[in-house]
């Protein structure tokens, strides 16, 4: 076996970190280790028998040719293939997860049709493909098995501890479908070492985040006050007022005020407020009864403020075991309804001696409208995520796919109108009752922010920076962040880097 330097063309870059720009890619080297052997030993995480403590004679690339049934179990996805075989070379399984279940040492045949499935691994397991199954299973130098999963899939989980040695394989996730999703074509938990030796990792484009729909129609509107009942045609005591439309916005009554009532005499009564009352606005006040002067109409109820726009994702996310979690944007907050409006005032004494007619009742306001929803983060591309896990990388090529864009926030549902105030009842020239103020409408919700852009990133890791010893990645384009109202419901765009630290 010779020694050989995996630096030979770049040594000068050794303990460079990713510092390409987005779109190019980038010689990663941390310390200059060299690799002993043809080129199939183990890097950092290895043996020196061979990748996960294997015996030479059972790898592949060092025996010079097939190695025997007795080394471990062979997969291929080549038609014809299913998970009723052996494991052996002539009947192999259909699936790496069934050839686990007879062995820690997988032959992967580099066959047409790749190999679909997600792998979740939790102790020591050996892969090796490249290999010929069409003329007796041996290395063939260049080649490589093609390994994938289905869309928002991860091929390779690396769970708590587990080991995992590949070599001669392109681990690939498909494109994202689902809104948000990301593709990540390698996950390794806390503890986990993942030893790849001429392995292509390459993650698909992510998918933009959902944009919420806007809510349909108006909020609710208001109910119109009743009108004063008429005077001079009872007795002389009261007329009942006109009553204020009732109505009631989650917590609170924004009911019309009551008009005055009729009364016999020198002067009528005066008009309830609406609600809500406020001793400090004009708005919504009940009007003046009758006396030595006309009476006066409820006044109008102010209209609600409107709601606040929420404020766009501007984190860059988190990654987890299960995977990468973007930030959507905050929702609007809901209009204030509108006030009710002012009951009018009632009339004095009519000129037959009876009670005058009664003011009508005020309009009740209309509700807010609801906030917009925030729209949805877009997912990330990502060839290898590492949480606190050990990375040996020796002549590997990372490439990543474009981050989703962000989803756009919601507009706000528009505030119910108020409605009109109620007349006054009848009376005669002498006693005349006032009508009821109209609702305010309410206010407009406030528009959702946009979610957060989804990253390119070759490498995302927590904690320690994975050891690469030999890496070439190509990223992508980030996702641009979600619109929303102005720039501070505009999430932040996303991030295309070779090498990444998120939370």
């Amino acid at each position: 076996m010779r020694s050989q330097s995996i630096f030979e063309a770049g040594i000068a870059l050794a303990a460079v970190l990713g510092a390409a720009a987005p779109g190019c890619a980038a010689m990663i080297g941390y310390d200059a280790i060299e690799l002993e052997s043809s080129g199939d030993s183990a890097g950092a995480s290895g043996t020196a028998s061979g990748a996960g403590g294997v015996a030479p004679e059972c790898v592949p690339s060092d025996t010079g040719g097939p190695v025997d049934n007795d080394c471990g179990a062979f997969v291929s996805a080549a038609t014809g293939h299913d998970d009723s075989g052996d494991g052996s070379k002539e009947k192999p399984f259909e699936t790496l997860a069934r050839g686990l279940l007879k062995s820690t040492t997988l032959y992967a045949c580099a066959a047409d049709a790749p190999l679909e499935e997600e792998l979740e691994i939790d102790g020591e397991v050996t892969i090796f493909g490249g290999l010929d199954c069409k003329h007796g299973w041996g290395h063939v130098a260049g080649t490589k098995t093609m390994w994938t999963a289905p869309a928002d899939h991860v091929p390779l989980r690396a769970r708590d501890g587990a080991r995992v040695w590949a070599r001669d394989m392109v681990i690939a996730a498909a494109r994202a479908k689902k809104d948000g999703g990301s593709s990540i074509a390698v996950i390794a938990s806390a503890d986990a070492g993942v030893d790849l030796l001429r392995c292509d990792v390459s993650a698909g484009d992510a998918k933009e985040g959902e944009s919420p729909e806007a809510p349909l129609g108006p909020g609710k509107k208001g109910e119109p006050g009743a009108a004063g009942n008429d005077g001079c045609t009872g007795g002389s005591g009261a007329t009942l007022p006109g009553i204020g439309g009732s109505l009631v916005c989650g917590d609170d009554d924004v009911s019309g005020g009551t008009g005055g009532i009729g009364l016999s005499g020198t002067s009528g009564a005066d008009g309830t407020d609406g609600n809500p009352t406020s001793a400090a606005s004009s708005d919504g006040s009940g009007g003046s009864k009758q006396g030595g002067a006309a009476c006066s109409a409820g006044t109008v109820g102010g209209n609600g403020e409107h709601g606040t726009a929420g404020a766009g994702a501007d984190a860059v996310g988190l990654i987890t075991a299960e995977g990468y979690a973007g930030r959507s944007g905050a929702d609007g907050s809901p209009g204030n309804p509108g006030q009710g409006g002012g009951g009018g005032g009632g009339a004095k004494e009519c000129g037959n001696l009876k009670a005058g007619p009664s003011g009508g009742g005020g309009g009740s306001g209309g509700c807010g409208g609801a906030g917009g929803k925030g729209g949805q983060a877009g997912g990330s591309s990502i060839g290898i995520v590492s949480l606190n896990a050990t990375l040996s990388l020796a002549e590997v090529k990372i490439t990543t796919g474009k981050g989703g864009k962000g989803g756009a926030g919601a507009v706000g549902q528009a505030g119910g109108t108020g409605a009109a105030g109620g007349a006054p009842g009848a009376g005669d020239i002498v006693a005349k009752a006032c009508g009821g103020g109209d609702g305010g409408g309410g206010g407009t919700g406030g528009r959702g922010g946009g979610g957060q852009g989804g990253h390119s990133l070759g490498i995302a890791h927590r904690g320690a920076a994975p050891v690469a010893f030999w890496a070439v990645i190509k990223v992508s384009s980030a996702g641009a962040g979600g619109t929303g109202d102005g720039v501070g419901g505009t999430a932040s765009t996303g991030v295309a880097k070779e090498i990444y630290e998120l939370d």
